[in-house]
């Protein structure tokens, strides 16, 4: 928890609270635990084994350190608008798992999932279901084709929000290039409020231009221009991997963008916290970045922050030890997965080029070869002939499957989607199994991030 929020927590003389305590205090607690879908029973000021037991479970949510007293951390988090993403169904006789599916917007495979139920396992009336409730942030392509366009109509229908890529910076930190009308249209359909998102440009490096005061002008300036004629409600930066002796300068340009556009929702993607020798020479604040930002992306979905120099795919404890790292960093419910939904092709060490993932296919299909999954649930493909075969990297089923669940499990806030459009549409009914989404019409937080 941020130091400042706890300070004002204790600012306001709150007092620790625990089991056996009674008055008003411990009734604005059981409210705004039941707010956030934490049954306390009956609000009635007594602090009992319910509100006890609400109490915990919304520390291990919120991965705060579980011991059931309400502390200056626990009122920080109750205090900071943590949007609601709970919600606990009391089976009623009659109702069946197709009735509660329809009733939120969940495949009842998810609520099955979340709750440990068996296939055929039934319903027991009075039984309580926990539900969570996930933000799904699509990363929109520019130049999206007619088949991604209609794909992405149809599942987007539950997506929070989407970014729409075509934006990158220059040489001289300046906004070059533009998102196609489709996209908007798309948006506008969807209901997302419009974010745009701006990542590396050819010769331009966007952790630079904001590190360097001279290129951060520009780009400043070449915001606010957009934002007055586009009408932009945020920005989403695919910042990636934090270049060594950036980071600082990085932290203030973020810092200044804020001031700048103080209404304007705001994501920033990077890559997981360094470890071992390079976390001690890093530069870079995620605490900061946590304070800054609405929303903070682990950038797995870029290739360059997942691959290994050598084009390896990474463990599954590698993974789950990076989204450890990121949420011990950053509060876990402003952290969105990055999820690649497309896929790499490997030209040399360290030198990845992102493709969509029909392309991929079509070059195996071509070369009559079929991806082969590895030992880390990657898809993998080499296709062409001779000198001219290369070798592509795809996230299969199994590796969608596991990282929906460590978002889950690290209670993030959501999944970030990218690039969309251009995949096979089983990979969506994947992530629907294990996903419960925020529509966009019930998702109203800062710049639809």
């Amino acid at each position: 928890m941020e130091p400042v929020a706890i300070w004002m927590a204790l600012r306001g003389k709150r007092p620790s609270l625990r089991r056996g305590d009674e008055g008003e205090d411990v009734r604005e607690l059981q409210e705004k635990l039941a707010s956030f879908g934490y049954p306390v029973g009956e609000i009635d000021g007594r602090f009992g084994y319910l509100t006890e037991d609400a109490l915990m479970e919304f520390q291990r949510d919120h991965r705060l350190r579980v011991d059931g007293i309400a502390g200056p951390q626990v009122w920080a988090a109750l205090d900071a608008g943590v949007p609601r993403r709970r919600l606990v169904h009391e089976v009623k006789p009659g109702e069946r798992l197709a009735d509660l599916a329809d009733r939120y917007g969940i495949s009842p495979d998810a609520i099955r999932w979340m709750n440990g139920m068996s296939r055929r396992g039934r319903l027991v009336p009075g039984k309580r279901l926990v539900l969570r409730r996930s933000s799904v942030v699509a990363g929109v392509p520019a130049g999206l084709d007619a088949v991604g366009r209609r794909t992405l109509a149809l599942e987007g229908k539950r997506l929070s929000a989407a970014a729409l890529y075509g934006l990158a910076i220059g040489r001289d930190g300046a906004v070059e290039g533009a998102v196609d009308e489709g996209a908007r249209e798309l948006a506008r359909e969807g209901g997302w409020p419009p974010v745009a998102a701006l990542r590396h440009g050819e010769g331009g490096d966007l952790a630079g231009a904001l590190a360097s005061r001279r290129r951060r002008r520009r780009l400043l300036a070449s915001l606010k221009a957009l934002t007055e004629k586009e009408g932009w409600a945020g920005f989403l930066l695919d910042v990636g991997p934090v270049p060594l002796g950036r980071g600082a300068g990085l932290s203030a340009g973020l810092a200044q963008l804020r001031r700048a556009f103080p209404r304007l929702g705001l994501a920033v993607a990077v890559a997981p916290p360094p470890e071992g020798w390079r976390e001690l020479i890093s530069d870079f604040d995620y605490g900061k970045l946590s304070r800054l930002a609405d929303r903070v992306v682990l950038a797995l979905h870029r290739w360059d922050c997942l691959l290994s120099p050598s084009g390896e795919t990474p463990r599954r404890e590698r993974v789950e030890a990076w989204v450890a790292r990121m949420s011990r960093a950053v509060p876990p419910w402003k952290v969105l997965l990055g999820v690649p939904m497309g896929a790499c092709r490997i030209e040399g060490p360290g030198r990845f080029v992102e493709v969509g993932y029909r392309s991929a296919a079509a070059a195996g299909a071509a070369a009559r070869r079929r991806p082969e999954p590895d030992e880390n649930g990657f898809l993998r493909l080499k296709a062409g002939r001779g000198d001219a075969r290369a070798t592509f990297v795809m996230a299969g089923r199994d590796a969608l499957t596991r990282w929906a669940a460590l978002a889950f499990r690290y209670r993030l806030a959501g999944l970030y989607l990218h690039p969309v459009g251009q995949e096979d549409r089983r990979l969506w009914d994947v992530i629907w199994r294990r996903v419960w989404p925020a529509g966009a019409k019930s998702n109203r937080e800062p710049g639809g991030i």
